[in-house]
């Protein structure tokens, strides 16, 4: 593939990714979520079609904001728990084949999402849920005493410290 392909691949993940974010942003004061998951669900079949034919994109092919625009995307597959882990997977072939290929801190987010949608415990404590109060509680972590060092080996802040920046997120 071309400078120019990989370009125009990484124009149209950033793409998916500003109208991803955007239609969040609005959901969160609507609370009309249907446009989201129709988004998600479209964005998803586009991102398949990309891995299909080109596999993961990795920061060096398609630069850092596509292939953590990709992750992004993934991560909002819920409806689709077989897909992410098919991304799991081939974000960690691409980090075991070289490590500068693809962020590790985003291997935990997307570890732990699959984790939780699997009804399993996570291992990062990068997932937590909207109470009906609108706090926010954490998902079951594997180790609830060693989190925060495991966290700091991949690039994450200390679940307190996370906590408080998704609260203060609008």
């Amino acid at each position: 593939m071309n400078k120019k392909q990989y370009k125009k691949i990484s124009d149209s993940i950033r793409k998916m990714v500003a109208e991803d974010q955007c239609l969040r942003k609005s959901a969160e004061k609507s609370r009309d979520w249907k446009s989201v998951k129709e988004a998600d669900k479209k964005h998803t079949r586009l991102l398949k079609s990309i891995i299909s034919k080109h596999g993961w994109p990795t920061i060096q092919d398609f630069g850092k904001e596509a292939s953590e625009g990709a992750w992004l995307l993934a991560q909002h597959a819920d409806h689709d728990l077989k897909f992410q882990e098919r991304c799991l997977g081939m974000m960690n072939e691409a980090f075991d084949d070289k490590p500068e290929s693809v962020s590790r801190k985003y291997i935990a987010y997307l570890t732990d999402r699959v984790l939780v949608n699997s009804g399993k415990k996570q291992r990062f404590g990068t997932q937590f849920k909207r109470n009906t109060d609108g706090s926010l509680a954490l998902y079951p972590v594997v180790n609830r005493n060693g989190v925060n060092r495991l966290r700091k080996q991949y690039g994450l802040e200390s679940i307190s410290e996370y906590r408080e920046i998704i609260t203060l997120s609008p």
